[in-house]
């Protein structure tokens, strides 16, 4: 019982855990405007903040040079005392740190700065992860800066021309209603969080180099460093590299998603062979149009789908009508590989669900524990998750966004990026199989281009003289 209990409260520290770096990273913990009584996150938000659907923990490991990986506990438990303190903070009504001391102690010169729980040596303040209590954003320390303290000009510091506030303590006190205990300490300088980026898309592209750096250049202003009383900072004892790989988890966990689906897919298409295995990295790419900006895309499989697709095609009607005018074959075959009959044979698979066709984008990407602040309302008139293959979801209009999911996941998609895509995961099974691989792909769409062995000898008997001649060339 003593175990069972033991891990449950792991289970809820690292939730806590998850839940306090995404939201205080990507989201936020408070909700309220300032000056009005705001409300903490976890005390009436938490049951949105879990799916079932999406249900997964991301947890950091402890720094050791041998390959035993070990989950940073510590760290984690910190994180959950910090959210104890900011519940407890919150409940009674004011997010002061002075519960117990009101009065203010003016700073002396001591190699101690006081933080939100803890006393650290001066020595000691760099790049350290705290957690602001008035705002509940995550941020990491730079350095002391001296000759500065709370009650220094408000204006001077943050580079404000016209504020109302004369001082930062004067600042805290009016806008968050605190009152600093320690004024005089000096002000800490923090480098702030900031939105994730897109780690996946194709850097080399210079269209999407001129796109970044102008995005880059509209963004600087966010990227600017901040001062703050070391009073309001709760300390996380979490190492700043694991901050700083928050950064890369939504483009991560995209990709894991991405790859996890186009397994998914291979598991369907269940082609299995002693002398053949078709990587999942190869399907995703399939999978991947040019919208997505990625170093990689369908477009080089679909040169190659194409070419077999008729080939086999083409083979499979000349042996299967041996009396039937080139013409009327060509006419048959033609059909065959429309592109209206190929996006049928694509969505009778659903290939629809599984093609990526626009860029990640990381303020969408929501993590398990995270609060969703961006929606993207249905307006579909779709009450199924899955979009019914009606005309009434189909349309010619132009000014329709194509790839642009909403919540609910319905996009716009042009059937010809289906039809494409048949192509592509043709092209794909021959690169990993070849002929053999691609042919069981044709037969699970529903394309009928089976080589029977029996009619591939039949011409040759048939017609003698192309035999002779065969050999005669060769020979040649």
């Amino acid at each position: 019982m003593g175990k069972y209990i033991w891990m449950l409260y792991r289970y809820t520290a690292a939730k806590r855990f998850q839940e306090i770096f995404f939201n205080g990273l990507f989201g936020r913990l408070f909700f309220g405007s300032s000056g009005t009584s705001r409300e903490l996150l976890f005390h009436s938000k938490t049951s949105l903040l879990w799916h079932p659907s999406n249900m997964y923990l991301l947890l950091p490991l402890e720094d050791s040079l041998s390959n035993e990986l070990k989950i940073n506990w510590p760290g984690i438990t910190a994180c959950t005392l910090a959210v104890e303190f900011l519940t407890a903070d919150g409940n009674r009504g004011n997010p002061s740190l002075n519960l117990t001391d009101s009065s203010v102690t003016e700073h002396k010169e001591t190699n101690v700065i006081h933080f939100a729980k803890r006393s650290i040596d001066v020595n000691n303040i760099s790049n350290i992860v705290v957690l602001a209590i008035h705002t509940g954003r995550i941020y990491s320390t730079i350095e002391l800066v001296h000759d500065t303290s709370a009650k220094s000009s408000f204006n001077d510091i943050v580079d404000m021309n016209s504020s109302k506030f004369a001082t930062f303590s004067e600042y805290y006190n009016r806008k968050y209603c605190i009152v600093l205990k320690h004024p005089g300490q000096p002000l800490l300088l923090l480098k702030q969080s900031h939105n994730p980026h897109n780690l996946l898309v194709d850097f080399n592209d210079e269209d999407f180099s001129a796109q970044a750096l102008q995005a880059s250049s509209v963004n600087e202003k966010s990227w600017n460093n901040i001062h703050m009383p070391p009073e309001l900072l709760l300390v996380l004892d979490v190492p700043v590299y694991v901050l700083k790989a928050f950064y890369l988890l939504p483009s991560l966990m995209h990709r894991l998603e991405s790859l996890m689906l186009a397994s998914q897919l291979r598991e369907e298409i269940d082609f299995r062979s002693s002398n053949f295995d078709i990587l999942s990295s190869l399907i995703l790419e399939a999978l991947t149009t040019l919208r997505c900006c990625e170093s990689f895309s369908m477009e080089r499989l679909e040169l190659l789908g194409d070419s077999v697709l008729k080939y086999a095609v083409s083979c499979h009607l000349f042996l299967r009508d041996p009396e039937k005018h080139e013409g009327e074959l060509s006419m048959v075959r033609s059909l065959a590989l429309s592109n209206s009959t190929l996006h049928k044979l694509g969505t009778d698979r659903k290939l629809q669900g599984y093609i990526r066709d626009s860029a990640f984008d990381p303020r969408r990407w929501v993590a398990p524990g995270q609060l969703r602040l961006r929606s993207f309302p249905c307006n579909c008139r779709v009450d199924s998750r899955e979009v019914p293959l009606d005309k009434k979801f189909q349309t010619e209009d132009l000014e329709i966004k194509v790839s642009i999911s909403c919540d609910r996941g319905h996009r716009w998609m042009c059937s010809k990026t289906i039809s494409d895509c048949v192509e592509t995961l043709i092209g794909a099974y021959h690169v990993s199989g070849g002929l053999i691989a691609a042919l069981h792909m044709m037969k699970w769409l529903g394309i009928d281009a089976e080589l029977d062995p029996s009619l591939v000898a039949k011409p040759l008997i048939v017609h003698p003289y192309n035999l002779m001649s065969l050999m005669m060339k060769c020979r040649l």
